[in-house]
Parts: structure tokens; C-alpha cells; sequence
């Protein structure tokens, strides 16, 4: 009888073990992901700020109303290494798009996709 006892004894001290060791990894696992996704907030506050300074930048330069040729020449000479995508109508770089009038003047900036 001690012997079947000690086993049982041993089984069911080793499985509440084994379910508090489960319960604090899955705990520690929900608290990191949830971290995460903070962290991922913070990431876009700090490309938005990115978009305004470049916005800010190429507005500031262009006194008279800004064109698509200026604001391309001034995208292209503060950011030498970033990609930049034109067409007749917008001037796109990263997440940032400017878009112009049929006279070539700058109608509005969005960002986003």
C-alpha cells in the first residue's frame, strides 16, 4: 500500500508542478506579446513625426507654392538614399504622398496607403 501511495503521491506533486511552471510560462508569454504591441505604437508616433519633418522641410523650402520638379529636387537632395516614386501626379517616399493639380502645384499630402 505505501508503495501505490508514494506513487500517486509522486504523480500529483509532479503534475501541480508541471501546471503552475505551465501557468506562469503562458502568463510571461501574454504579458511580452502584449509589450510588443506598446512598442509598435511608439514605432508609428515616430515615422508620423518622420512624415511632418520631411513635409515640413520640403514646404519650407518651396516659398512660392511648391511644384512637383521642386519638391522631387528637394526630396532627392535631403534623402539621397531613399526610395522615392514619381508619377505625372504624385511623388511618393515611404508611407508619405504628395499630390499635385494639373498646373503642377502641390494639391495635398497624405500618409498612409
Amino acid at each position: 500500500m505505501t508503495d501505490i501511495g508514494r506513487s500517486r503521491r509522486l504523480w500529483r506533486r509532479g503534475f501541480f508542478i508541471l501546471l503552475g511552471v505551465s501557468v506562469v510560462v503562458i502568463g510571461i508569454l501574454t504579458i511580452a506579446r502584449s509589450d510588443r504591441k506598446v512598442s509598435y505604437a511608439r514605432e508609428s508616433d515616430d515615422a508620423a513625426g518622420q512624415n511632418l519633418e520631411i513635409v515640413a522641410r520640403v514646404l519650407v523650402a518651396q516659398q512660392p507654392p511648391a511644384t512637383r520638379s521642386s519638391v522631387l529636387k528637394s526630396l532627392r537632395h535631403d534623402n539621397p538614399r531613399a526610395r522615392i516614386l514619381a508619377t505625372d501626379s504624385t511623388v511618393t517616399i515611404g508611407n508619405l504622398t504628395f499630390y499635385f493639380a494639373k498646373g503642377g502645384r502641390l494639391d495635398r499630402v497624405s500618409s498612409g496607403k
